[in-house]
């Protein structure tokens, strides 16, 4: 018997009989989860949707929206408590702190408990020492971005080392503990030019959506050691076709908000669309289908 999930529907073929679809939220949950501790960067701290981020009161980040970050909504469906940690600008460095504070309120050996997490993005470095989110304003700014050494990412090993390193951590802490570890979206995705992200042109769009692949190959080969407790969600069919080169409000990735040389945080972050992306993703992942096959099919939903 097969499961075929989609963000619009899932439907079990069994004999060769449809059987009634049923919307990806109403799949059920593998049980038992009765915590989430949500940890990383912007994108798990649901930042994008909002000019102004919001702050809650029970937590220490500007840069957070709990109404889109993926791991408080699952909270949510499972009724779970939250430990909230995740906030924009956080490096795999910040991200082991979250989890120096998030151990702490996490009992006995973290069974029931889900992690949800994103980062490595943050720690992503230049042959000059810059950033990932100072190399995309230069390519917004400059042509031909991708030609210029200043902007060659030099420490992807390192980014693995890294990120293998904490979730040794994390999964001698907790054993017990489920963790989701979530991937990034290609941003520009051209097709063939990237009309909707000012600034950018065609091999600038490549450019950052093949170093994009290659940080995911990364934090993917870091999660193979921790199966199959930890498990990477790529998310790149969830966003195929829905790139901040897209326009007509196709995007799942905002382009630059904002003036070029000073933009706004929820630049090329998730959209209110591409947040549901990256929940339903999720909620895919955690699936409680005994005997079934999942299989996702994100293109041509209705998205």
């Amino acid at each position: 018997m097969k499961l075929v999930l989609s963000m619009c529907a899932a439907v079990m073929v069994a004999a060769g009989v449809v059987v009634t679809p049923t919307p990806v939220s109403a799949v059920a949950l593998q049980p038992g989860i009765d915590q989430v501790v949500v940890l990383g960067d912007s994108f798990s701290a649901g930042v994008g949707t909002l000019k102004d981020s919001i702050k809650p009161d029970d937590v220490d980040c500007g840069d957070v929206n709990l109404s889109t970050a993926p791991g408080a909504r699952i909270a949510r469906d499972y009724g779970a408590s939250l430990e909230f940690y995740a906030c924009g600008g956080s490096g795999i460095g910040a991200t082991r702190r979250q989890w120096s504070r998030a151990e702490r309120q996490i009992a006995g050996d973290g069974t029931g408990t889900l992690i949800v997490l994103s980062t490595g993005g943050n720690s992503v470095r230049s042959s000059d020492g810059s950033d990932w989110p100072t190399i995309v304003k230069r390519c917004s700014t400059w042509r031909n971005c991708q030609d210029d050494t200043k902007n060659k990412i030099t420490n992807f090993v390192g980014i693995r080392t890294g990120m293998t390193s904490m979730l040794r951590m994390i999964t001698t802490d907790k054993p017990g503990a489920i963790v989701r570890v979530m991937g990034y979206p290609e941003l520009m995705q051209r097709t063939p030019d990237c009309w909707g992200a000012f600034g950018i042109e065609r091999r600038e769009a490549d450019f950052a959506d093949r170093n994009v692949r290659t940080l995911n190959q990364m934090i993917r080969w870091s999660t193979y050691s921790f199966e199959p407790n930890v498990q990477f969600v790529d998310v790149t069919d969830a966003f195929a076709g829905h790139g901040a080169c897209e326009t007509g409000g196709r995007q799942y990735v905002n382009g630059v908000v904002g003036p070029l040389w000073d933009p706004a945080a929820n630049s090329y972050h998730p959209t209110a669309g591409g947040y549901e992306a990256y929940y339903q993703t999720l909620r895919v992942s955690l699936a409680w289908t005994p005997n079934l096959t999942i299989t996702t099919c994100f293109a041509n939903c209705g998205n």
